[in-house]
C-alpha cells in the first residue's frame, strides 16, 4: 500500500534502468499514447485471444509474450501508471502531441540504455544527447502543459495536477538514475 501522494513509487519502480522503455506499456502493446479506453479494451481482447490461439497457429511468426502483454494492458487501466508510461514514450504527431525534442529525448535515451545493456557501454555522445534532450524537454513548459492536458483528457479522479507536480519533481532524477542503474548492471555482468 502506498501512502497518499506517493502513487508514483510503484509505477516508477517497474520502469527502472534498462526497463525504463522496455517495460513501457505503449511499446509492448503498440498502441498510441492517445488511445481511447475503448480502443485499449478492444486491443486487449484481441491480444489475449492471440496469446490463447498462438500455440495452435502454424505460422512461424512469434506470438506476443502473453504475460508481458497482460501486464501492459493492466498498467493501462491505472490512470497514474498510464500517464507515466505516456510521458516516457513517443506521442502521435499533431498540434496537441508535439513537444519539441520529446521524441528525440525518448529515442536517444532508449538507444543509450539499450547499448549499455547490450555491450556494457554506450558512446558518450549517445548518452549526452539523450540526457541533454531530456533536460531541455523537462525544463520547458510544453511537456508539463501536455501532462496537465492529459490529466484533464483522462478525466479520472485518481489523476490530478498534483500527480503532475510530483512527476515534475521526480522524473528528472528517475531518468538519470535509469542510466546509472544500467551502467551498474553492465559493470556487474
Amino acid at each position: 500500500m502506498t501512502t497518499p501522494g506517493d502513487e508514483l513509487t510503484p509505477v516508477l519502480n517497474r520502469l527502472r534502468g534498462p526497463d525504463l522503455y522496455r517495460n513501457n506499456a505503449f511499446r509492448i502493446t503498440g498502441l498510441p499514447t492517445d488511445a481511447s479506453a475503448a480502443r485499449i479494451r478492444r486491443a486487449r481482447e484481441e491480444a489475449l485471444l492471440l496469446t490463447r490461439l498462438a500455440p495452435a497457429r502454424s505460422t512461424t511468426a512469434a506470438p506476443p509474450e502473453g504475460e508481458a502483454v497482460r501486464t501492459a494492458y493492466e498498467v493501462l487501466r491505472d490512470p497514474v501508471a498510464r500517464l507515466v508510461h505516456e510521458l516516457l514514450w513517443t506521442w502521435p504527431d499533431g498540434p496537441e502531441g508535439t513537444v519539441t525534442g520529446h521524441a528525440d529525448a525518448v529515442e536517444q535515451h532508449r538507444a543509450a540504455l539499450e547499448a549499455t545493456e547490450g555491450s556494457g557501454t554506450a558512446p558518450d555522445d549517445v548518452w549526452a544527447g539523450g540526457l541533454r534532450s531530456w533536460a531541455t524537454v523537462l525544463a520547458g513548459h510544453a511537456f508539463w502543459d501536455h501532462a496537465k492536458r492529459r490529466v484533464a483528457d483522462l478525466g479520472d479522479p485518481r489523476l490530478t495536477t498534483g500527480t503532475v507536480r510530483r512527476l515534475r519533481d521526480r522524473l528528472p532524477r528517475h531518468i538519470v538514475a535509469a542510466g546509472a542503474e544500467a551502467g551498474l548492471r553492465a559493470a556487474r555482468a
